[in-house]
């Protein structure tokens, strides 16, 4: 599927991503993407995975046109 972030003053940026059957409602993208993107951070948590383990990363705030709806998401740096 495709999803377009709004990144703070860019023109929208399309998306190929792929939703996980366990999705939580938090997107994630690699550190070059969030940086080219200029997103602003948010906070650092410790984010729950699939297996149950535990992983600290950092979360940042896109804006992304889903299902021709806009909306703010919590997205996570991808280490």
């Amino acid at each position: 599927m495709s999803l377009i972030i709004l990144p703070p003053e860019h023109s929208g940026v399309e998306i190929e991503c792929v939703i996980d059957t366990g999705f939580e409602g938090f997107l994630t993208l690699p550190p070059f993407v969030i940086a080219a993107l200029g997103l602003p951070y948010l906070i650092n948590i410790n984010a729950n995975l699939a297996n149950n383990s535990t992983v600290e990363t950092d979360v940042y705030l896109a804006t992304v046109i889903w299902n021709s709806v806009e909306r703010n998401i919590a997205l996570l740096y991808q280490h």
